[in-house]
């Protein structure tokens, strides 16, 4: 007699390559329910979004063709992203744990280390306000009259390509002005890398914990079936 088929399975394969699939998701939209199932892709949105602009980091890593202005400017645009993003997913971290609770999973293995990312993005909620998604002028105008009397590049270019040009007086105003020099902002970045690891694995096992415990059957399964 064979065996019936799994609700959801885990496939991975031998090449690193895995894969969270459901048979049938209609049966995971009636068990987990909408209310939890919203904060749940709100959340999956948001970490894309943070794991794409890991990507352009490591890209950046191996771009031998862009210089320091364009390197300059991209890794400070991509931290600012990044802070802005990882805010907006401690949002929808606060509303899982809403629904979790309702449910009776705030338990959950997992959810511990979601909780931990959204009350320490709660508390650097400002940067997120007043220097990512929003720029705020009282700041800005904060770190011009912060910037010292001396020789200040204001623009520059690696090349005559518009991709190459940058502006360093917005960057350098705006972190003069949240009173954060190349030390915070090093920092800042090693908080946000951090998190974004600890995020991808805490999301995935929540969501196989999730399904397992609404009834359904959650298998793993390690196999070349990727290609299919």
């Amino acid at each position: 007699m064979n065996e019936p088929e799994p609700d959801v399975a885990l496939i991975r394969s031998p090449d690193g390559a895995w894969r969270l699939t459901a048979r049938n998701f209609s049966d995971v939209r009636t068990k987990l329910g909408q209310a939890l199932l919203v904060p749940l892709a709100r959340c999956f949105v948001h970490e894309n979004r943070l794991l794409t602009l890991a990507h352009y980091r490591a890209l950046l890593r191996g771009d031998t063709s862009a210089g320091p202005a364009t390197l300059r400017r991209t890794k400070s645009a991509i931290l600012w992203f990044e802070v802005g993003t990882i805010r907006e997913l401690g949002l929808a971290i606060a509303d899982l744990r809403q629904e979790l609770h309702a449910k009776g999973w705030l338990d959950a293995d997992r959810f511990a280390t979601l909780s931990d990312v959204e009350v320490r993005w709660r508390r650097l909620a400002e940067k997120r306000n007043k220097a990512a998604f929003h720029v705020d002028s009282s700041v800005v105008a904060t770190g011009l009259n912060l910037l010292p009397n001396g020789p200040l590049t204001l623009a520059e270019g690696d090349g005559l390509e518009q991709y190459q040009s940058a502006f360093p007086l917005g960057d350098v105003a705006l972190l003069s002005g949240i009173h954060e020099g190349q030390e915070e902002a090093n920092a800042l970045v090693r908080t946000v890398v951090t998190d974004r690891e600890a995020i991808v694995r805490a999301l995935t096992a929540l969501l196989v914990e999730c399904i397992e415990r609404s009834g359904l059957t959650c298998v793993q399964v390690v196999g070349n079936v990727l290609a299919q």
